[in-house]
Protein backbone atom coordinates (compact mmCIF):
# COMPACT_ATOMS: atom_id res chain seq x y z
CA UNK A 1 0.00 0.00 0.00
CA UNK A 2 1.38 3.72 -1.02
CA UNK A 3 1.03 6.04 2.27
CA UNK A 4 2.88 8.97 1.21
CA UNK A 5 3.42 10.88 -1.56
CA UNK A 6 7.00 10.12 -1.62
CA UNK A 7 6.06 6.58 -1.55
CA UNK A 8 3.91 7.38 -4.13
CA UNK A 9 7.17 9.32 -6.36
CA UNK A 10 9.18 6.01 -5.81
CA UNK A 11 6.53 3.64 -6.89
CA UNK A 12 6.56 5.85 -10.19
CA UNK A 13 9.96 5.65 -11.05
CA UNK A 14 10.13 1.72 -10.89
CA UNK A 15 7.14 2.11 -13.03
CA UNK A 16 8.61 4.35 -15.48
CA UNK A 17 12.01 2.20 -15.61
CA UNK A 18 10.28 -1.70 -15.82
CA UNK A 19 7.69 0.43 -18.62
CA UNK A 20 11.08 0.74 -20.75
CA UNK A 21 12.41 -2.66 -20.14
CA UNK A 22 12.25 -4.95 -23.00
CA UNK A 23 11.36 -8.72 -22.40
CA UNK A 24 10.09 -8.07 -19.07
CA UNK A 25 9.87 -11.59 -17.11
CA UNK A 26 6.70 -13.09 -14.99
CA UNK A 27 7.59 -11.43 -11.74
CA UNK A 28 8.75 -7.83 -13.26
CA UNK A 29 4.88 -7.89 -15.23
CA UNK A 30 3.44 -8.39 -11.85
CA UNK A 31 5.65 -5.99 -9.90
CA UNK A 32 4.48 -3.37 -12.95
CA UNK A 33 1.02 -4.32 -12.63
CA UNK A 34 0.58 -4.42 -9.13
CA UNK A 35 2.67 -0.85 -8.60
CA UNK A 36 0.23 0.40 -10.89
CA UNK A 37 -2.77 -0.62 -9.28
CA UNK A 38 -1.45 0.81 -6.34
CA UNK A 39 -0.23 4.36 -7.62
CA UNK A 40 -4.08 4.47 -9.22
CA UNK A 41 -5.65 3.98 -5.62
CA UNK A 42 -3.25 6.39 -3.74
CA UNK A 43 -3.94 9.04 -6.41
CA UNK A 44 -7.50 8.71 -6.53
CA UNK A 45 -8.33 8.75 -2.56
CA UNK A 46 -5.12 11.79 -2.32
CA UNK A 47 -5.72 14.05 -5.01
CA UNK A 48 -10.09 13.88 -3.81
CA UNK A 49 -9.09 14.33 -0.45
CA UNK A 50 -6.26 17.16 -1.55
CA UNK A 51 -9.07 18.55 -3.38
CA UNK A 52 -11.91 18.44 -1.53
CA UNK A 53 -9.85 20.18 1.52
CA UNK A 54 -8.79 22.73 -1.29
CA UNK A 55 -12.24 23.33 -2.46
CA UNK A 56 -13.69 23.73 1.55
CA UNK A 57 -10.97 26.49 2.21
CA UNK A 58 -12.29 27.83 -0.92
CA UNK A 59 -15.62 28.26 -0.27
CA UNK A 60 -15.10 29.33 3.49
CA UNK A 61 -12.61 32.27 1.89
CA UNK A 62 -15.46 33.15 -0.35
CA UNK A 63 -18.44 33.16 2.10
CA UNK A 64 -16.24 35.06 4.67
CA UNK A 65 -16.12 37.85 1.66
CA UNK A 66 -19.21 37.55 0.74
CA UNK A 67 -20.68 38.33 3.78
CA UNK A 68 -18.05 41.07 4.48
CA UNK A 69 -18.80 42.60 1.06
CA UNK A 70 -23.11 42.45 2.18
CA UNK A 71 -22.14 44.07 5.47
CA UNK A 72 -20.10 46.85 3.52
CA UNK A 73 -23.14 47.36 0.41
CA UNK A 74 -25.68 46.88 3.43
CA UNK A 75 -24.62 50.36 5.85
Amino acid sequence: MIKTEEENEKALAIVEELMHRPNRTLEENELYELLVTLIEKFEQEYYVYAFLIADSAFSRLIGSVDKATFRHFSK
